[in-house]
């Protein structure tokens, strides 16, 4: 499916959406990792976003919970607080399915 979502072409929301497949899977990598990802201006010039998988009880990865805004209210503290928050809340929904 991975593969399917990056064949090109790829579009562009703003200028800092990555558009380079191998990219993407790298932070796709990183987002199994860590558990969670912040995207900022990926997607709209001035907004910010922080998402994190909600899974299974196998691990497959079922859906996702984020929470975004203006990024004039996007600052280290608040990114850890939204990380804590987000990641807390799909915690809590993969436990239950």
């Amino acid at each position: 499916m991975v593969d399917r979502a990056l064949a090109p072409p790829l579009g562009r929301a703003t200028e800092f959406t990555d558009t380079d497949p191998n990219s993407i899977r790298a932070r796709l990598q990183q987002i199994r990792e860590r558990k969670y990802h912040v995207a900022i201006r990926d997607y709209a010039d001035h907004a910010f976003a922080v998402g994190a998988p909600i899974q299974s009880r196998a691990g497959d990865l079922v859906g996702a919970i984020s929470i975004s805004g203006p990024l004039a209210r996007f600052d280290d503290q608040r990114e850890k607080r939204y990380v804590a928050l987000v990641t807390a809340a799909a915690a809590r929904v993969s436990q239950r399915l």
